[in-house]
C-alpha cells in the first residue's frame, strides 16, 4: 500500500536531527556557563585564601582538665555567662558547686579559668 504523504518519513527524520542537534547545543551551552562560574569562583577565592594563609592557623590552646590543679576552680566552654562553677575534686572527677552533682571528666576536655 502506498503512502498518502510519501515525504512524510524524510521530514520527520529532518526534524529528529534538528532536535538532536538543538538539544546537544543546548546541553554544551548550559555546562560552559557551569564551567565558566567555576572558574570564576576559584579566582576570587585565591585572594581569600592568601589573606587567611598568612593568619595563625590556630588559635592560643585552651588549657585542658588534666592542666588544673586538684580544688581548683574552673567552667567549661559553654558556660558562657560562668553561671556554673566546677571545682577538681581529683585527676577524673569534679563538683558542681551550684547543684553538688559529681561527673566523671575526661582529661582532653578544654574549658576557662
Amino acid at each position: 500500500m502506498k503512502s498518502l504523504f510519501p515525504r512524510e518519513v524524510p521530514m520527520l527524520a529532518g526534524m529528529r536531527f534538528t532536535m538532536l542537534i538543538l538539544v546537544v547545543a543546548l546541553a554544551s551551552l548550559f555546562a560552559a556557563s557551569e564551567c565558566q562560574a567555576q572558574k570564576r569562583g576559584q579566582k576570587s577565592d585565591q585572594g581569600k585564601r592568601a589573606a587567611h594563609a598568612q593568619q595563625p592557623t590556630q588559635p592560643a590552646a585552651q588549657p585542658k582538665f588534666k592542666d588544673l590543679a586538684v580544688n581548683s576552680t574552673f567552667f567549661f566552654l559553654s558556660d558562657t555567662n560562668r553561671a556554673y562553677p566546677w571545682v577538681k575534686i581529683s585527676g577524673t572527677t569534679a563538683r558542681n558547686t551550684v547543684n553538688t552533682n559529681v561527673a566523671t571528666i575526661s582529661a582532653q576536655i578544654p574549658i576557662t579559668q
